[in-house]
This record gives structure tokens, sequence and C-alpha cells, in this order.
């Protein structure tokens, strides 16, 4: 199961590298700026 699901999820991102390159920079970008904004807070 674990390496259908890698095979699988391997094939999404060759296809669409792209767009889940964008997403996951995206995501961090968000966690980025709300640890800022928690670390500013509590100080």
């Amino acid at each position: 199961a674990a390496v259908l699901a890698g095979t699988t999820a391997g094939a999404f991102l060759g296809e669409h590298w792209g767009v889940a390159a964008l997403a996951l920079t995206g995501l961090f970008v968000l966690a980025v700026t709300r640890l800022l904004r928690a670390f500013r807070g509590g100080s």
C-alpha cells in the first residue's frame, strides 16, 4: 500500500510538479507568517 501510494504521489507530482511547488510554497509562506505573528505577539 505504501509503495503504491508513493508511486501514485510520484506520478501526480511528475505531472503537476508546478502546481505542487506553488501550493507548498504558499503553505510555507503562510506558516512562516503565522509563526512571525505569534512570535511578535508573544514577545
